[in-house]
């Protein structure tokens, strides 16, 4: 099942929502049909998510747009139940960058509030009048609106990582150290700040904080990996991590014959050879499961996967990550000069990066993948 339906498309970035934003609605609706709200009340109801999420595309965009001022694109923008996503293809060059990138999406909601200002006739603060919140209807429609852009301007300059606010910080602290070690420090405040999420949420009985609070943590210790392995990944080529011992099979071979080899030895994958046939990778437990279902005279090419990505051993490491990072646990057959020289995947990179993490200490472009969540 696809995880998001696409809605439409600005300036090539696909506007997308989450398959969980339809309960959403359903949920709202539930619950106000339980408490027993007019028509009109569940009306205006809805109209005030849908007006506040359009409002988080803009903040969205207001990212995007900024990002693509220093030639960064935007592949996708993702609207969930706790707010929006954006996927950029990579992060900023500079720290400077992304410090104006990341305060863009709070600006836009900043904008939006000032702009309705004017139109709307008897300003209340929201914390004098919550009522804003739970009786929303015309008279106040505006006045609603106006404050949550507010409070999604200040809710997201929180510097809890990978919330803008925290990649400002983050940005702040790259113009002094390397970005590895700027998002470590960001990515751990990030996480205690989750788990005051997370503990405020439950005491007050409040269910977004903690899923928020999760959110912070799985999200920011996942860009943190990867910022890490992007870093060291800087000026490889794929000869420099792949293994160059392995073992080739013939893609014939009974898989009974494959398993008496398994037997023999702990490597964890096979390279299957064909005549006229590009090289492709088995592993070890493919073969054993295959021998579970009694299909121990089928040949070794009978469980070839469906891919069949070759990596070529002169291409930047950099080039490939995101087909490295799909599946960590994928193992890529390598070839030089239309000869197998080895494979790899990416935990050759993590084992290089760690090997190598305390020699490298010259300045590397921050090449890599970026999301800014609202």
């Amino acid at each position: 099942m696809k995880s998001a339906v696409t809605l439409f498309r600005i300036r090539k970035i696909d506007i997308s929502i989450h398959w969980s934003f339809p309960l959403l609605m359903a949920l709202i609706l539930i619950v106000m049909a339980l408490q027993r709200e007019t028509l009109s009340s569940t009306l205006w109801a809805l109209l005030g998510i849908i007006a506040v999420f359009s409002c988080v595309i803009l903040h969205e965009l207001g990212h995007a747009f900024t990002a693509a001022k220093y030639g960064i694109h935007t592949k996708s923008i993702m609207l969930l139940p706790i707010g929006g996503m954006a996927n950029m293809e990579r992060i900023p060059e500079q720290p400077i960058q992304e410090i104006k990138i990341s305060i863009a999406g709070p600006l836009v909601n900043i904008v939006i509030a000032a702009m309705l200002l004017p139109f709307i006739p008897h300003y209340v603060p929201f914390w004098k009048y919550w009522t804003t919140f739970t009786n929303l209807n015309g008279a106040n429609f505006l006045l609603y609106l106006h404050t949550v852009n507010i409070l999604l301007a200040v809710f997201n300059l929180i510097p809890a990582f990978p919330m803008d606010g925290g990649r400002i910080f983050r940005g702040v602290l790259a113009l002094g150290t390397s970005y590895p070690r700027a998002t470590a420090i960001a990515a751990f405040t990030g996480r205690i700040i989750a788990v005051l999420f997370i503990i405020t949420g439950l005491a007050s009985f409040n269910l977004l904080l903690p899923i928020i609070g999760f959110f912070i943590m799985v999200s920011g210790k996942a860009e943190e990996t990867t910022t890490y392995l992007r870093y060291h990944a800087a000026g490889l080529l794929i000869r420099d991590i792949a293994i160059t011992h392995f073992v080739t099979l013939p893609g014939g071979l009974p898989l009974q014959t494959v398993a008496n080899v398994l037997l023999r030895n702990a490597n964890p994958c096979f390279v299957v050879t064909d005549d006229n046939m590009p090289p492709s990778v088995v592993m070890r437990n493919d073969v054993l499961q295959a021998i579970a279902k009694g299909h121990r005279s089928e040949p070794l090419r009978s469980i070839v996967g469906n891919n069949k990505t070759i990596l070529q051993s002169d291409t930047a490491v950099l080039d490939v990550m995101d087909q490295l990072l799909v599946n960590p646990s994928q193992i890529f057959p390598v070839l030089k000069g239309g000869h197998l020289s080895g494979v790899v995947s990416l935990n050759n990179l993590t084992e290089y990066s760690l090997v190598h993490e305390q020699q490298t200490d010259t300045t590397i472009s921050h090449e890599g993948g970026w999301q800014t969540t609202s």
